[in-house]
């Protein structure tokens, strides 16, 4: 008799169709998990820069009557109510001085993002 070294083709084919049948399965969970790792990840980029607006909100009140800049959020990065990891929210294009605070009628408004806002 032959001494028999390897695979046979058909041994090989039946692990690469398994190894397939496991990638099918595999990549569409994967794919479920980053997306729902981003979203995760945004909702709480959203509510610490609702947290940084409330605390520099309650900050302003307190020491100026105002609630001055709070809802920018380049003025709550360069005062350091929120960390660097946020400065890719910055926005390059505002003007610190376009904030309204004779417009702001409801507290509520202040805190709140519109559909505009992108997670980074």
């Amino acid at each position: 008799m032959r001494n028999k070294n390897g695979f046979t083709l058909v041994e090989l084919l039946a692990v690469i169709v398994i190894l397939g049948v496991i990638a099918l399965i595999a990549v569409p969970s994967y794919n479920n998990y980053i997306k729902k790792t981003k979203d995760t990840k945004c909702d709480s980029d959203k509510e610490a820069i609702i947290d940084a607006a409330k605390t520099c909100d309650v900050e302003m009140i307190y020491k100026n009557g105002d609630r001055i800049y709070c809802k920018d959020v380049n003025y709550l990065l360069d005062n350091n109510y929120l960390n660097s990891d946020y400065s890719k929210y910055r926005d390059n294009d505002q003007n610190p001085d376009s904030y309204d605070k004779d417009n702001d009628n409801e507290l509520n408004d202040l805190f709140e993002f519109d559909e505009s806002f992108e997670c980074k």
